[in-house]
């Protein structure tokens, strides 16, 4: 009866404990540019979301599932444990006004992302274009159409000049005598 009790108070205290892992995003998101930013400062560590400046790990980070607001969470001490998951869910909704669920625990995105595999990684170092690469590549940012830069032809003038620049350089230099560099420069103008 003794180890009933105990093995039942244990399962108890493990349900309670674990994190729910229903609180993960799943399904299509695409992040905003204002999600984007609150990202990288969530990631660094440098700035709270009141705006004071500090250095703390992350340990949280919570979208709601339009991908416009977020919540976060710092660990203010190097060794934390996990909130309560259920809580900080009402906390994000109640701050945003929309349904929320964890994008990230500590560097590690944990959506799931429908087609894409998510799971990966942000090292606090990386650049922000190193960030939104690899959001991208996850499927969570709108790739932009780049737009195709078309060649433009030479233009015979700015050919004359170069040639004519290059010429005056190597006189410059003393690589080429004063006759050679006035009948190469005839050469060029006509």
């Amino acid at each position: 009866m003794r180890n009933a009790f105990l093995y039942f108070f244990l399962l108890i205290t493990l349900f309670f404990i674990t994190p729910s892992y229903s609180e993960v995003g799943r399904g299509e998101l695409k992040l905003s540019d204002r999600t984007i930013d609150s990202f990288m400062n969530y990631i660094s560590g440098k700035t709270s979301q009141s705006g004071k400046s500090s250095f703390n790990k992350p340990l949280v980070f919570w979208v709601t599932e339009d991908g416009t607001n977020v919540s976060w969470w710092y660990c203010p001490e190097g060794n934390c444990r996990a909130g309560n998951p259920g809580k900080e869910r009402r906390h994000c909704k109640r701050r945003t006004g929309k349904d929320c669920y964890i994008f990230a625990r500590k560097r590690l995105i944990v959506w799931t992302n429908t087609g894409k595999l998510s799971k990966s990684t942000i090292k606090s170092k990386w650049s922000r274009t190193e960030v939104i690469a690899k959001l991208a590549s996850l499927g969570f940012i709108e790739e932009e159409k780049k737009p195709v830069l078309k060649k433009k032809p030479k233009n015979k003038g700015s050919s004359q000049l170069d040639k004519l620049e290059a010429l005056k350089k190597l006189f410059d230099d003393g690589l080429i005598t004063p006759e050679e560099f006035l009948s190469r420069k005839k050469i060029i103008l006509n």
